[in-house]
């Protein structure tokens, strides 16, 4: 097989990794900033141990593994630390390897991962007896030099929530709970195993830049430096972040909602909406602490910063309502309005506009107006056009009555080119508004805060910016590059720092950004091509499966395409007699692994059977909405049709008595044996 490796060709062997072609090719190093960590393959990241020519699937292996290799043409790109998927690699492996000495040295502790302050995260740990932060460091080094491989296996779901349950990690336990999926990955070494959801590098040898260093209740795992990432990053103290992480878990903790599988079980059991009222309330309170704080300084406008899609317009709208309560009268700006414009802004290195850069902002004009309005002259006040990209006048005038506040709110508010000259500071409040979500998945893995501002910023920029999720997420990458370089170094500059985000948030936000995401490119070239244009939903259908089961149709064709060989069992509509089906009349298909296979309305189907013992991975498009739910008029079917195996929105499901659908309380229309590929 040949490959096109970072531009350079190379003949593959059967059996060999892309760790040994890379370092066949020479592409391997010693220092980390040139060291490959992964690989993109057709936009997908791949751990180095994937083995691209192999009999069949192996550990490390991931389900779509050999459909992105067939879908990339053989060209592989190269993962380092200065990428953003690579350095989330080197990111979970430290924190594998950190987790793993904890366990080692502490079986009886449990240790969290709180929150990330910068280039590092803060994890504490709690029942530990003598903790102490150079053994840790000890313990990590021999990790490292141990050079322990780092390989992804499959397990049971059941097997993995008895294990994790039996280890006293009870949070991983009860998230599993909740999947779907049969089976889950994991990582393991000796007896001690984790989950992490995504790649790793190849081994524990990778992490050569890491620092740990003390902290109340914990340590700070500090990561390698973003612009020098050959040395471990410099921190500087942030206690105002800490207090509100610290503050945020606090409230989680008394409201039993500390990672993922508590909210759904709060969800289950009808008890979100006090959740949802403490929340709001909670919001609320603290938008008063900030109202009580500015007035009692006296001060005369307050500077809200934060990045893309923080909350900084919905905070302003908040803190505005609680100073009227106080007597005030607010005034809002946005620094938006002081874009200079669009045709104005000189392109970046890469021929882009630099959007997020603060030359984008007429850092003159505004210190000018906001100078003049504190001294209580009247200033014009300018509005930027989104459509037409230019700066405008309306004739709008402001000046400062003796009970009014400014709220300033934009990404830019406390860079100190913000700040008006020859005014006393103390009439200036400054604030930093973030979402800092101290959510978790479970205890090793936190929901990046990143993430939840994405979610927001693909629903704002459709809502009201006229830009699709496609635009959003291309442009997502130079938004987080600004946010490092010319936001994140001022938020210190706060006189208080602002937790925006919502618990349940995600929960809310995904009905909104899910169809976005529908819409990409992707996802349209499939609706165009399988279903007309029609609106399509994809999904993966993986697992190790060798019995029949069920039989199900629908009104319209599904398509099947899978990673690996698999096997399709099938029947015919037209051979349901009276509402029943002998079994015997079921005929098994062999599908080639890259077969794209059209079953049709008319063919009885149902769960992929595995030929061999790495299961069946299989890709799914349907019509969207195929698997909502069965409509409230089906209860008025005429029983003469075929309303008593009426499922879901568009699915008729035939159950085999044996299957656990059936004991779901789904028809038993499957008469005969339930066949089983190995036997049958």
């Amino acid at each position: 097989m040949q490959l096109t490796v970072d531009g350079k060709t190379v003949e593959a062997k059967k059996g060999q990794s892309l760790r040994e072609l890379v370092c066949g090719l020479g592409l391997d190093r010693e220092q980390l900033s040139q060291r490959p960590l992964a690989a993109r393959i057709a936009g997908e990241v791949f751990t180095l141990n994937y083995i691209p020519l192999r009999d069949k699937d192996g550990e490390g292996d991931r389900p779509s593994m050999r459909r992105a290799m067939a879908a990339s043409g053989g060209n592989i790109r190269l993962l380092r630390i200065k990428d953003s998927a690579g350095r989330d690699v080197y990111v979970r492996t430290g924190q594998f390897v950190v987790f793993l000495a904890l366990r080692q040295l502490w079986p009886e502790a449990v240790s969290t991962m709180d929150c990330t302050l910068g280039s590092s995260a803060f994890i504490s740990v709690t029942g530990a007896k003598d903790f102490s932060v150079s053994r840790l460091k000890a313990q990590v080094e021999q990790i490292v030099a141990q050079d322990i491989p780092l390989l992804r296996h499959r397990a049971k779901k059941e097997e993995a929530i008895a294990r994790f349950a039996a280890e006293g990690q009870g949070d991983k336990a009860r998230l599993l709970q909740w999947r779907s999926l049969e089976y889950c990955s994991e990582y393991s070494y000796g007896d001690y195993t984790d989950n992490f959801y995504g790649e790793m590098a190849p081994s524990t040898g990778y992490l050569s830049v890491w620092d740990i260093l003390p902290a109340d209740g914990g340590f700070l795992f500090v990561y390698p430096d973003e612009l020098e990432p050959d040395r471990p990053a410099k921190l500087s103290p942030m206690p105002q972040f800490f207090s509100v992480f610290t503050e945020g878990e606090r409230w989680c903790r008394l409201m039993n909602c500390e990672n993922v599988a508590d909210l759904n079980e709060l969800t289950a059991s009808g008890k979100i909406r006090e959740l949802i009222r403490v929340n709001e309330a909670l919001h609320e309170k603290r938008f008063s602490q900030v109202a009580d704080m500015v007035c009692s300084r006296g001060a005369k406008a307050v500077l809200l910063a934060g990045p893309s899609s923080s909350g900084k317009t919905t905070s302003a709208h908040r803190l505005a309502t609680q100073l009227r309560v106080y007597g005030k009268k607010p005034i809002l700006m946005s620094l938006d309005d002081y874009y200079i414009d669009r045709d104005k802004i000189a392109p970046g290195p890469d021929g882009k506009l630099d959007l997020e850069h603060i030359n984008t902002i007429d850092c003159q004009l505004f210190r000018q107006d906001m100078g003049n309005l504190l001294k209580g002259e009247e200033v014009s006040l300018p509005t930027f056009n989104f459509l037409t990209g230019k700066r405008e006048w309306h004739g709008e005038k402001l000046r400062l009555e003796p009970s009014s506040v400014i709220i300033v709110e934009g990404l830019h508010a406390l860079n100190p080119l913000m700040l008006p000259e020859n005014v006393d500071k103390n009439l200036i409040f400054r604030m930093y508004v973030s979402p800092l979500l101290p959510l978790n998945l479970d205890n090793h893995n936190r929901i990046p805060t990143s993430y939840l501002r994405l979610i927001r910023r693909i629903v704002r920029d459709y809502k009201f910016r006229g830009s699709d999720a496609e635009f959003t997420l291309k442009m997502w990458p130079n938004v987080r590059r600004g946010e490092k370089l010319y936001i994140s170094p001022y938020k210190e500059n706060a006189d208080l720092k602002f937790d925006s985000s919502l618990a349940t948030e995600v929960c809310v936000m995904k009905p909104y950004v899910v169809p976005l995401l529908q819409e990409l490119p992707a996802a349209a070239e499939v609706s165009e091509n399988l279903f007309g244009g029609m609106p399509a939903q994809l999904g993966w259908c993986n697992g190790h499966n060798t019995k029949l089961n069920c039989l199900e149709y629908h009104r319209a064709s599904e398509f099947n395409l899978g990673a690996r060989d698999f096997i399709l069992l099938l029947a015919k509509r037209e051979q349901i007699v009276d509402g029943k089906l002998d079994t015997a009349q079921v005929k098994a298909f062999r599908a080639p692994a890259g077969t794209l296979v059209e079953v049709y309305a008319t063919t009885l189907h149902y769960t992929p059977c595995m030929v061999d013992d790495g299961g069946f991975q299989v890709m799914v498009a349907l019509p969207a909405g195929t698997n909502g739910p069965r409509p409230e008029a089906a209860a008025d079917m005429p029983a003469a049709g075929d309303s008593y195996c009426y499922w879901k929105a568009d699915k008729w499901v035939l159950c085999h008595a044996d299957s656990p659908k059936a004991a779901e309380g789904g028809y038993v229309g499957l008469v005969g044996k339930n066949l089983d590929i190995t036997v049958d």
